[in-house]
Order: structure tokens, then sequence, then C-alpha cells
């Protein structure tokens, strides 16, 4: 069955001037929050929307693609993955969640850190996604990779159940 998705990504990068800290050239996430909520689209369909922040660090500043690597084998940068829970137990969901690229940054000057904060919102059409669903509780998987193919650690968000108000 084909599942269809709406959905936007945007990044904002932070990049300092502050004194050289060494930090890890292999990326570092943290959650910062994740909501689910009624929305419209930006065809005034209502859906069920996930808004997913976390922020990122990468010492050495090497995230981020160009259109250059639109033939690399590593053509995303940051994926996802959604579980449901199936008889008791957590199982990967095989529906289109879509991996991403994110927008190639060079970093000026002798500090290569790159400090950003990046939002991802998943938006479910109520009529052809939730409401058909043979599962109510929903997990998610995540993690980057920078161009030196640096993995990241992976986060797992916290529990959901959809039909929750």
């Amino acid at each position: 069955m084909k599942k269809n998705f709406f959905l936007i990504l945007i990044i904002f990068f932070s990049i300092s001037c502050e004194k050289a800290i060494d930090f890890s050239k292999v990326p570092r996430i943290e959650l910062k929050e994740i909501t689910f909520k009624e929305a419209e689209n930006i065809l005034e369909a209502t859906v069920k929307r996930t808004k997913i922040t976390f922020s990122v660090i990468d010492g050495d500043g090497d995230f981020g693609l160009e259109n250059s690597h639109i033939d690399s084998t590593s053509y995303y940068n940051l994926y996802t993955t959604l579980y449901a829970k199936i008889n008791g137990e957590f199982e990967e969901i095989d529906v289109e969640i879509p991996n991403f690229r994110t927008p190639f940054i060079e970093i000026q000057g002798r500090n290569k850190v790159l400090k950003a904060t990046l939002i991802v919102v998943f938006d479910y059409p109520r009529s052809q996604f939730i409401e058909t669903l043979p599962y109510d509780t929903i997990k998610y998987e995540f993690f980057v990779v920078d161009r030196a193919l640096n993995k990241s650690n992976i986060i797992k968000t916290p529990i959901k159940i959809l039909n929750e108000k």
C-alpha cells in the first residue's frame, strides 16, 4: 500500500567566532524537541504533523552536501527510520519515509566547528495514512553522516500514540 508524505526540511546553521574548541570530527546529534499536532499543509488539507528538532555539532565542519554529490553513493546525509508497535514489539515500517540531503556550507576561518539546528517535518494525511494504519504507536530513529562518511550517534525519539489528541 503506497503512502503519501509531504515533508519540509529547514536548516539553520550557527557558526561562531569563539576560541577554537576541540570537537570530534564525527558528527554528534542531540534531540531538542519532538511535537505531534494536527495542522494544515500547504494545500489546506488537515494532516497529522510530526516535527523533530535536533542539533548537530561537527568538529571539522564537513557537513552538508554540494550539488556535485548528486551521483555519489552517499547521496543522502540524514537518514530516518519509522518504527511501529505491532503485537507489543517495535518493528521497522516499510513506508515512504524519505532520507534527506542537507545543504552545503563552507566555513571560513580557522575554527571549522559547525553547530546547526535541523528541523524535519513529516505531514501525514489523515484520510490516506493515519486513519487506515493497523497500528497507532510509533517512534523514529535518525542519524546523520558528514562528507567524510563519519556516522553520528543514533537518536531514538520518544514513542507517540497517533490517535491521542
